[in-house]
């Protein structure tokens, strides 16, 4: 089970993944940020990946199109990091 919990402060929109990004809800990550992109450019979009406790191949797919887009991946743990640098290497991406 994924929870998706976004936050806007000034002109930042912050959304918050807690749980497994998995198959069964990439479509919903990918929803909110069609959503959010019709008010805001990806550059003023953080995904933050603190609280995610597993990604399969279409998690990963999915963080990649949102960094591809401009969207900045924040993350804390060092196998999140490594995840992130394995699909990201743009430098979308923020150590929290």
């Amino acid at each position: 089970m994924l929870r998706i919990a976004s936050r806007t402060d000034r002109n930042l929109t912050t959304v918050k993944l807690s749980g497994e990004l998995v198959s069964a809800v990439v479509n919903e990550v990918g929803e909110c940020y069609r959503q959010l992109r019709q008010q805001q450019s990806p550059e003023h979009i953080t995904f933050d990946l603190l609280d995610v406790t597993g990604i399969d191949r279409d998690g990963k797919r999915i963080l990649a199109e949102l960094a591809q887009a401009g969207v900045w991946l924040a993350y804390g743990d060092p196998v999140m990091q490594a995840v992130v640098e394995e699909i990201v290497d743009d430098g979308r991406t923020r150590a929290e």
